[in-house]
């Protein structure tokens, strides 16, 4: 069972892995272009149809279309509440940016699950070395790092929700922020 899961996502990392990475990096460098004049609902419209555009893309042959759907509806809900509530809280444009950028990682993960997202080859492709042999890592690390990612990515997020929804002052609010991660 083991060698068909990876064959089947040898087969994946073929395709489309580079082109993944270099969408993200992509999407970063529209990003940087909001901060010359956009306004903030502008600013939400453009993550959101970046996002809608990212999860359709990897709706293409998920490694476990069961799996991705299941994961996805979290992605769903998360939106859905994000839309919702920005007529009583707006977050600002870094903080939206991070959260998008959390939900994209999260897309990614669900496509190829966690265990099996090609990070390495994309690695050697992009900037010509191994993380995995730098680290002396034996297994796909992709897991890990990414958890770690959400922590670094929502903490911003929670802290002006700690900040300004509850009051907190900057120590209570980054305290409670990082708590909660």
């Amino acid at each position: 069972r083991g060698k068909g899961r990876q064959a089947l996502a040898g087969r994946h990392c073929r395709r489309r892995p580079i082109l993944t990475f270099r969408a993200l990096a992509a999407c970063l460098k529209c990003f940087q272009i909001w901060n010359h004049g956009m306004s903030g609902r502008a600013v939400f419209m453009l993550l959101l149809s970046l996002l809608a555009v990212f999860v359709v893309w990897m709706a293409v042959e998920p490694h476990d279309r069961a799996d991705w759907m299941l994961e996805n509806a979290l992605v769903l809900l998360a939106v859905v509440a994000l839309i919702i509530t920005r007529r009583w809280f707006v977050f600002s444009n870094q903080a939206y940016l991070l959260i998008f950028a959390f939900l994209a990682l999260h897309e990614l993960g669900s496509h190829y699950t966690y265990s099996l997202v090609p990070y390495e080859q994309a690695l050697r492709k992009l900037f010509g070395f191994s993380l995995d042999q730098l680290m002396g890592w034996e297994r796909n690390q992709f897991d890990r790092l990414v958890h770690l990612a959400y922590g670094l990515l929502l903490t911003m997020p929670l802290f002006e929700f700690c900040r300004r929804a509850a009051g907190l002052g900057r120590a209570w609010a980054y305290l409670f922020a990082t708590t909660i991660i």
